[in-house]
């Protein structure tokens, strides 16, 4: 683990799955004034975006150290994307291709984390990651945020904190990966996959099964969908 030092312990750490929004989330924090790093305390020496006065880090990267963070005091949030959107992101990058474990440092890293991972087919790849990395932060989260809800409403994480914006209007700035065209992959392109009941009630937990066709696949597997599509709190 990397620390600055000009950072002692970070007062928040926020984390979730790689291609959650976690930069966009960094920079909403900081332009409230919750100055934030990106993958700054917790990669590699001369990886993220440092701030300078920074309180904390949203980090992908942070999960297997929240245990100890949350011992030191800090505030752990999670922020979790679709799983759909989430995923086909990755794959739209080979994440976790076969190739990708010899020579990419993150993938490398999710493998030495979670070494189960090598053991599934390339698309339960993906799921067992959404799957498992959230449910590993899970159990040390104090706020749940869907990346969908902070882009409609950036204001709402700062009244959970209990921070004075003092008048500071925040921007939601168009990421240059939302931007990309990506193909977007759907429930049935799963429907083979070995974690795919898992991932639907997962998708139910966060409250993205909201539409006929998913409630539908829902009913049929008796699984209650969050009213009105809303994330739970801790």
């Amino acid at each position: 683990m990397i620390w600055n030092d000009k950072i002692s312990f970070p007062k928040i750490v926020a984390t979730g799955c790689a291609r959650s929004g976690t930069f966009l989330l960094s920079d909403i924090l900081s332009q409230g004034g919750i100055i934030m790093g990106h993958e700054t305390l917790f990669g590699e020496p001369g990886y993220g975006t440092f701030r300078e006065n920074m309180v904390g880090d949203v980090a992908t990267l942070a999960m297997p150290f929240l245990n100890r963070e949350k011992g030191r005091g800090a505030k752990i949030l999670q922020i979790v994307r679709h799983p759909l959107k989430q995923m086909s992101s990755m794959i739209h990058g080979d994440s976790f291709a076969d190739y990708a474990f010899n020579g990419n440092p993150f993938a490398r890293y999710v493998a030495f984390h979670l070494p189960d991972i090598m053991k599934h087919s390339e698309l339960d790849r993906y799921i067992f990651y959404w799957l498992v990395w959230n449910q590993q932060i899970a159990s040390y989260v104090d706020l749940i945020y869907r990346l969908e809800d902070i882009i409609q409403d950036p204001y709402e994480i700062f009244k959970d904190l209990d921070w004075d914006l003092k008048g500071k209007k925040i921007k939601v700035k168009k990421m240059n990966a939302f931007k990309k065209k990506v193909k977007q992959y759907d429930w049935k392109d799963f429907k083979g996959c070995l974690y795919y009941n898992e991932l639907l009630k997962g998708a139910a937990y966060y409250g993205y099964l909201t539409d006929k066709e998913a409630k539908k696949l829902m009913n049929d597997m008796g699984i209650k969908v969050v009213k009105n599509g809303v994330a739970k709190k801790c």
